[in-house]
């Protein structure tokens, strides 16, 4: 069974955009055991939430939203994970792209209106 080698998270915001991760990398170290050791409120959630949208696109957690963190923000934020195959099988690079529809960088469906925030996943692969 493939196992998470990296999750890389790039230019993404929480709390109101009062949090932001530029450029992140997390090592599972070929597949190892992790630990998110964060104080309450530190993001823990946010970040299961995020590793999980490349696998599972618009996965909620505790109810949230992904588009919710969206509501402000005009760049596009990426979420990659890197697996290691079984064997000599090497490895792959999956992942989204996810950006405010409306927003001048992710244009507007016709079908479309946007009152609430909405996003548009775009996978990597």
């Amino acid at each position: 069974m493939p196992r998470i080698n990296r999750i890389r998270i790039v230019n993404f915001s929480y709390n109101n955009d009062s949090r932001h991760i530029l450029d992140e990398t997390f090592n599972f170290h070929g597949g190892e055991n992790a630990l998110l050791n964060l104080a309450n409120g530190g993001g823990k959630s946010v970040l299961v939430q995020l590793f999980l949208q490349p696998v599972a696109p618009g996965a909620k957690i505790q109810g949230r939203n992904i588009a919710g963190f969206f509501r402000k923000k005009k760049l596009p934020a990426y979420i990659m994970i890197e697996w290691k195959l079984d064997g000599a099988g090497g490895y792959l690079l999956t992942g989204v792209g996810m950006g405010r529809i409306g927003s001048g960088i992710l244009p507007l469906p016709l079908n479309i209106r946007a009152p609430t925030p909405s996003i548009s996943p775009i996978s990597l692969l």
